[in-house]
């Protein structure tokens, strides 16, 4: 793209990307404290969800309101005990669901016997509420002889009387069994946790006077088979391992085990012809699709998977996948876009946004399509203009230098005490990876790995969470929050946009907004950001942040 080409990009305003009107959004004053989320639910209705601890670095959802129309709005009842981190909300008209950590308890993880994320459930419009059983001993069984699971967060979805819940697993080697068997521990031995490193495997035992003993064995010491190896591998090097979604099923509160699947679940729906769920895994996107919420089959998704690629993913209530596309490189070049797909079909871009290099929160429902949209994400002010840090990363025997040369890194053979390469300021600002360097999965589970410059076997990977360590956060979250414009559509074809600052009258305050989009309405929850010189500094951390509520009408 030449310069004029980007300079006009760059100008483009929101009126000028238009094709179709916008929404006309009108404030609503909600009585609730501290906005956590709006949540579409399955029968066209939404949820807005609020949390009675401003400023708790884990907000517990201890109020709902209800509206199927953005007008009235109903208070549903949530009692102490169900007092939850809540991860996800559901209703039709004859059940409530909502899953969630129980507050008193860590806001992920759980043992292989007891979930980490419990699932209510209500039959009286959340009058009295009742405990999900699920069958976790059925889903154990499905696992191999040598795993065990640890569970985390849970997904919830209603139609009729019918839920099905999403439990998030992470399977892993079953090492406190493998030590005991091997005669390594006795059977009442408490293992806090144990890492796999290299070709040996750490471990740390709880002792009864709460100290703790560290113990090391060699893949030989255990007699390690190749499929038990496989198991060990961790999640700091290949962040998509181990996952695993195990679903339940049923009506109203006993919930039956019925599939589990290797890798982990995204986005997810009841619909008009039954039950939606995305998972991520090492080989590609894939659609879980349920009749009924018993049978499951699943259909891989016609879609680029590779790293610097995000999909965000929303479901129609026809049951269309509805999906925003973006680079998560900084300058990735083709802006970005919706794409529209249907069981059995081929994915079709339905609309491109060159000016908006990333999108944020799409919601979809009977009404079209809501998606935030962030503009000059790598302007002069953010991306070019922050210098390369000095820093050194050191892994697996190589180390990764920053700033040298300047702006570039280089990656150091510690052993051999040589460098294997050398990469320019202008190589690690473009584009496109350099040769010999390949990034993996998207996000916080993109790894970067650097290959043997003649064999090409892989030398050394780091993950995005180490890189960050010594880099600090991309340039967009230094720099604070870029500019959001709005966009609604009928269709996902043609699409109305505004700023946020005109869209719901802020002037000059930056904004964060989340949506959710009903029958013939939306609603946009708004997180009003402060000027740096406004903040209050330390108060200010872990606190929920002033929030405004909007209603839009479809014109």
């Amino acid at each position: 793209m030449g310069s004029t080409t980007a300079d006009a990009v760059a100008d483009t305003s929101p009126e000028e990307l238009s094709t179709d009107p916008v929404l006309e959004w009108a404030e609503v004053e909600l009585d609730l404290p501290n906005g956590i989320a709006p949540y579409a639910t399955s029968d066209g209705r939404i949820v807005a969800a609020g949390s009675s601890a401003a400023s708790d670095s884990f907000p517990t959802t201890s109020h709902l309101l209800v509206t199927g129309d953005g007008t009235t709005w109903t208070q549903m009842p949530l009692p102490d005990e169900m007092l939850l981190l809540a991860s996800s909300i559901d209703m039709s008209d004859d059940l409530v669901a909502i899953s969630g950590v129980p507050y008193a308890e860590p806001p992920a993880g759980g043992d292989v016997a007891d979930i980490g994320a419990r699932v209510f459930v209500s039959g009286n419009q959340g009058a009295t509420w009742s405990q999900a059983a699920l069958d976790i001993e059925a889903a154990r069984r499905d696992l191999g002889v040598d795993e065990t699971v640890e569970f985390s967060l849970t997904s919830v979805y209603v139609s009729g009387d019918d839920v099905v819940a999403a439990v998030q697993g992470h399977t892993r080697l079953d090492v406190a069994s493998l030590l005991v068997d091997a005669g390594r521990l006795e059977a009442d031995a408490r293992v806090a946790g144990w890492a796999s490193e290299g070709g040996s495997v750490r471990v740390w035992l709880d002792n009864r006077d709460g100290s703790e003993t560290e113990l090391r064995y060699s893949h030989d010491d255990l007699a390690l088979t190749d499929s038990q190896k496989a198991l060990l591998r961790d999640e700091r090097d290949d962040p998509l391992h181990g996952g695993r979604v195990f679903l339940f099923s049923g009506e109203g509160a006993e919930l039956s085990f019925r599939a589990s699947y290797r890798g982990w679940a995204s986005t997810g729906s009841a619909v008009d012809d039954g039950f939606r769920l995305i998972l991520f895994t090492e080989e590609g996107d894939s659609l879980l699709i349920s009749p009924d919420g018993e049978s499951w089959s699943v259909h891989p998704l016609d879609r680029d998977s590779s790293a610097d690629v995000l999909h965000l993913d929303a479901f129609a209530p026809d049951g269309t996948l509805w999906t925003a596309r973006f680079s998560t490189t900084l300058g990735g070049g083709f802006g970005s876009s919706i794409h529209r797909q249907q069981v059995g079909e081929s994915g079709t871009q339905t609309a491109h946004f060159p000016v908006i290099e990333a999108l944020g929160g799409l919601a979809v429902g009977d009404a079209g399509l809501v998606v935030g949209g962030f503009t000059a994400l790598d302007g002069s002010d953010s991306a070019t203009g922050q210098s390369m840090p000095d820093g050194r990363l050191n892994k697996d025997g190589y180390e990764l230098r920053f700033n040298e040369p300047e702006g570039g890194i280089t990656l150091w053979d510690l052993t051999a005490g040589e460098t294997v390469y050398v990469f320019s300021a202008e190589a690690v600002q473009g584009t496109t990876e350099p040769p010999g360097v390949r990034t993996e999965g998207s996000g916080d589970f993109a790894m970067l790995t650097f290959e043997d410059p003649d064999t090409g076997e892989d030398l050394v990977s780091f993950s995005m969470v180490e890189l960050f360590e010594v880099m600090g956060p991309p340039p967009p979250m230094a720099a604070g929050v870029p500019e959001q414009w709005v966009g609604w559509s009928r269709d996902g074809v043609q699409w109305g946009w505004e700023s946020a600052q005109e869209a719901f009258g802020l002037g000059d305050m930056d904004a964060v907004a989340r949506f959710a989009v009903g029958e013939d309405f939306a609603i946009a929850m708004v997180w009003l950001i402060p000027p740096p010189e406004l903040s209050s500094g330390a108060d200010e951390a872990g606190r929920i942040p002033e929030t405004r509520w909007f209603v839009a009408r479809v014109p």
